[in-house]
């Protein structure tokens, strides 16, 4: 079945067992645990814990801890590749392996170190960044062969260091001279802030100069504690910059010297993370001072497995099938054909079906594949997509190939393959700028298409809109066979069955009327699209007392054959955007072929634009065709029969960031 039937299980067992069950329970990955809510507080009864998450603020540091050191020793490790590095893979090991790195490592030493050698690479980067302003606040004064020390003010003069605007430097020395003739400015650099400036006057006129100064915006700036001239103090700063940098390296080497620790951190972190899992998860227990309940649910498939498994292991312990409550749900667990079962990611991303509805997943492979082939309609583009998700999977199976979407994107490479080669991509036209010597793959060509979507348009449109209202129609069968089964025969002929009719009956007048179905057809067509109709009108509210607003309501829902139509045209985007594929790969070809003729380089122009421009090409339409295949179906064919509401089942188990334990390595 495609959504798996649920058994309620109550597992009763002894405080004493708890750890080593918790970790069975993950190992097993078969039981979603659910919220323990029934116990009283009563001595001697099960409680649960309402009063807040249980945790262990201890295992979390740890766990922060070891973070916190593999992010450290991540930026010094040897660059893996740009695959590698985007896909960052996994340690796989087996579990006895996995265990012994965890019983051989200690980390309280490494992550000291990589701490220590943090703080200390951070003290040095502050100290360059203090060294490096203070330089950027002397470069204006680097000529002034004065020391700041001779800059200090004496019993009769004043000197200032400050910045003004150049174009008022003459008024400025023409008032303070009015003052005092003791006055002396000199520029020292003039830059797009102002002119710096060093000033000298006496005394005598002090306060007088001060306020003349603070009239015209001078700003000040001092240099305390610093000794000898701009210059020399520049050229230490540069030496000390240097220093540190060298101490810096030497740090880094100290930390490259730790990096052969990071699996050992990435191991343990996910030890502890499970360990950490584990203890939360008590807060959905029921607890005496002697034993605990876990209430949860398991796959009705992995119920004899996992209820020999856990009888055979543990003799302090009691595994119980209990009733399902009223108004209860249990969790959604899609269980379909290893073809289909990719394909689930997609019911994922919207939402889980309901425990009375159908997985919508198995209906919708088919449509997917197809729509993602024809959005692309490039067999070359298709094998390509191929061939990389087969190399990725292969090389990264242990990790990747648990990945659903992967497999999906896989199939859709797949799909363009077939797409393409019935309407003749490869490369776009690639095949018509070969020369007469590599006629046969033209032919080969023309045996396989079915239909050129540039000279066949209407043809490609008349596929998508064969095919949507295709998909449209068996999302109201889906929705009408729903309701038969789960016992509402009313509505289930009153509503999906009536408009299934309708539009089904409007397409048969319409082919009758252009004489391509006999004419009898036609008359039987009408009939029922005024017995659809009336349906409609007629039973679509039958609650409400008053007849007229019955009535009412059944038109303004008769109304709703034109979103019928708005969604039968939605799936033009399926030509559209593959005669868009088609399109950029031709034009791509021409700018090739345009190039190709140049002296010396034309061979590698064409290369590169050959490439670029089909890899482009290939990255745009491939996520076009994924992002508006998901919207046909999200938008569409959804809403025709999907409930949704229903929670995912998510069974206890570890979930590793860093580490895949395999069985049998």
């Amino acid at each position: 079945m495609a959504i798996s039937p649920m058994k309620k299980v109550n597992i009763i067992a002894h405080r004493g067992i708890q750890a080593d069950l918790l970790q069975r329970l993950q190992d097993l990955e078969a039981l979603h645990i659910s919220d323990f809510r029934e116990g009283s507080t009563d001595q001697g009864k099960a409680t649960s814990h309402k009063n807040g998450e249980v945790t262990d603020e201890r295992l979390e540091a740890r766990i922060s801890n070891i973070q916190s050191a593999i992010n450290y020793l991540s930026q010094f490790e040897e660059s893996r590749g740009l695959i590698s590095g985007v896909l960052s893979p996994k340690i796989i090991l087996s579990r006895e392996q996995f265990q012994r790195a965890v019983d051989a490592f200690d980390e309280v030493a490494v992550v000291q170190q990589c701490r220590d050698l943090e703080k200390e690479a951070n003290d040095l980067f502050s100290e360059i960044g203090r060294v490096e302003s203070l330089m950027d606040q002397l470069t204006p004064w680097i000529d002034l062969d004065v020391p700041f020390e001779d800059l200090a003010p004496t019993e009769y003069t004043t000197i200032l260091l400050g910045l003004l605007p150049p174009k008022i430097l003459p008024e400025l020395m023409e008032k303070a001279l009015s003052l005092t003739e003791a006055f002396e400015m000199e520029a020292v650099h003039q830059g797009k802030e102002g002119a710096y400036l060093l000033i000298i006057f006496h005394n005598a006129c002090k306060q007088d100069l001060l306020d003349l100064l603070k009239g015209f915006g001078f700003e000040e700036m001092k240099f305390p504690d610093l000794k000898g001239t701009p210059r020399e103090i520049y050229q230490r700063g540069i030496s000390r910059i240097r220093e540190l940098r060298q101490m810096i390296h030497t740090i880094g080497e100290k930390s490259r010297a730790l990096v052969h620790h990071r699996h050992n951190l990435q191991v343990l972190y996910d030890d502890l993370s499970s360990q950490l899992q584990r203890k939360k998860a008590e807060s959905h227990f029921g607890q005496t001072s002697d034993t605990f309940v876990i209430e949860g649910w398991v796959p009705a498939g992995k119920w004899p497995n996992f209820q020999e498994q856990l009888n055979g292991e543990f003799d302090e312990l009691a595994l119980v099938e209990a009733e399902q409550m009223d108004r209860e749900t249990p969790p959604i667990c899609l269980d379909n054909p290893k073809l289909i079962r990719p394909f689930e990611v997609i019911t994922e991303l919207y939402g889980m079906p309901n425990s009375r509805e159908f997985d919508p997943s198995p209906f919708l492979a088919p449509f997917f594949f197809i729509f993602f082939g024809l959005c692309l309609t490039d067999a070359a583009y298709g094998i390509i997509i191929t061939a990389t998700f087969l190399f990725l999977l292969k090389k990264y199976r242990a990790t990747l190939g648990k990945i659903k979407l992967m497999w999906v994107l896989l199939f859709g490479g797949i799909s363009a393959i077939f797409m393409g080669a019935i309407t003749g991509g490869w490369f776009g036209d690639l095949v018509d700028y070969l020369p007469p010597s590599l006629d046969f793959l033209k032919n080969g060509r023309e045996v396989l298409m079915l239909f050129n979507p540039m000279d066949q348009v209407m043809t490609f449109i008349l596929i998508a809109l064969i095919l949507g209202f295709i998909q449209i129609c068996f999302g109201l069968v889906i929705r009408t066979v729903r309701n038969i089964r789960n016992g509402d025969l009313v509505e289930a002929l009153c509503s999906p069955l009536a408009w299934l009719i309708l539009i089904n009956s409007i397409v048969l007048v319409f082919l009758g009327y252009k004489g391509i179905l006999p004419p009898f057809l036609k008359t039987i067509g009408l009939a029922m699209v005024g017995l659809s109709s009336l349906t409609i009108v007629l039973l679509t509210d039958r609650t409400s007392p008053n007849r007229i607003l019955r009535i009412a309501w059944g038109v303004f829902e008769l109304y709703g054959i034109t979103s019928y139509l708005g969604d039968v045209l939605s799936y033009l985007r399926l030509f559209a955007l593959g005669l868009a594929t088609s399109v950029v790969a031709m034009v791509v070809n021409l700018l090739g072929s345009m190039v190709l003729g140049c002296p010396y380089v034309g061979w590698a122009m064409f290369i590169l634009i050959f490439t670029i421009g089909h890899l482009f090409n290939i990255v745009i339409n491939g996520l076009g065709a994924f992002v508006h295949t998901l919207r046909l179906h999200y938008v569409e064919f959804f809403p025709k029969f999907f409930q949704g509401g229903g929670t995912q089942f998510r069974p206890f188990q570890r979930n590793p960031k860093y580490t895949v334990i395999t069985d049998g390595l």
